[in-house]
């Protein structure tokens, strides 16, 4: 669990950091920051998976890689003039998504365990970025910024996991 907490860690660092300082928060910008997350948020959990095969939870996070893939190849395929528009729904869709499954992990792991309170936290935060994706009208410079402040504020909140002492191994 460590690891692949390091791991994404390392993922959502890279891509806060790409779109925070790129001096153009334009949507070219956003879809790129977005396909990086999404295919290397795949990549390293599909690896922790196969490193991990014999723990009993080592595949729970395969739904959520699966769809940070989607979302990654998705958006490679966005054109240019419709780019916000499906930037918005990609991210909304990411928020919403991982936000109720991880809730549903927190929930099955117990929400008084430090790895259910974990989950809990970042469900918050997805579920946070989906709803202001889809309520508020963002424009594109918007939209770029809040997507690369998730990220600066979800590595921040899996490094801290990965770093804190933890009472029972996952």
């Amino acid at each position: 669990m460590r690891l692949n907490l390091i791991l994404r860690t390392a993922i959502c660092l890279e891509v806060g950091l790409f779109v925070t300082f790129t001096q153009s928060h334009n949507i070219l910008i956003g879809l790129e920051a977005l396909t990086s997350f999404g295919v290397g948020y795949a990549l390293v959990t599909l690896f922790v998976a196969l490193l991990q095969r014999k723990k009993l939870n080592s595949y729970a996070n395969l739904p959520l890689a699966a769809l940070a893939l989607v979302i990654g190849l998705v958006a490679t395929q966005v054109p240019a003039a419709a780019g916000l528009f499906w930037f918005r729904i990609l991210v909304a869709a990411w928020g919403l998504l991982s936000g109720a499954y991880e809730l549903y992990l927190a929930r099955r792991t117990g929400f008084k365990s430090v790895t259910g309170k974990e989950l809990m936290v970042s469900s918050i935060m997805g579920l946070i970025l989906g709803i202001l994706f889809i309520t508020v009208p963002l424009q594109a410079l918007d939209a770029v910024g809040f997507f690369g402040a998730y990220m600066v504020v979800c590595a921040v909140h899996l490094g801290i996991s990965a770093a804190s002492e933890r009472s029972t191994a996952n």
